[in-house]
């Protein structure tokens, strides 16, 4: 895998969640709920070689509430470190993402499940490395990271 100089590898989202060995996923917020927010937040994850959540970036236009909530879910969860591995010393470069949901008025949060009639862009094994790497350039960084 070709790869800018700052990542070793990127990891698309289906093999990220199975090297994942700690996941929290975000509580639905209050005001978000009472707001009837919904939607679908992307984040990109920097993973250190040990496992460990550096940073996290998340897609500019979310609503702010979504956006906290989803950071700081993000910040928590633990990796393996994947078997394929280039060189030890540079992080891996990842995406998770959350779908905000509204169902019966209560406010129901889980992983990003496009389903199999979803378009290619948008489904768990895919990734275009240039695309992937313009929008970690691009997309704002979370609070605390």
């Amino acid at each position: 895998m070709a790869q800018a100089d700052e990542f070793d590898a990127f990891l698309h989202e289906s093999h990220l969640r199975e090297l994942a060995i700690e996941t929290v996923i975000p509580d639905y917020p209050e005001t978000a709920l009472k707001g009837g927010i919904s939607g679908i937040v992307r984040l990109k994850i920097e993973i250190s070689p040990e496992g460990e959540v550096l940073r996290v970036k998340v897609y500019p236009k979310i609503a702010p509430q979504l956006k906290k909530a989803s950071c700081e879910a993000a910040a928590k969860w633990r990796f393996k470190s994947h078997p394929h591995r280039i060189r030890s010393d540079r992080p891996d470069l990842g995406r998770l993402t959350f779908m905000f949901t509204i169902r019966g008025g209560q406010g129901v949060v889980g992983l990003y499940d496009p389903g199999p009639n979803a378009p290619d862009h948008e489904r768990l094994g895919y990734y275009s490395t240039p695309r992937e790497l313009r929008e970690w350039r691009d997309w704002e960084a979370c609070p605390n990271n």
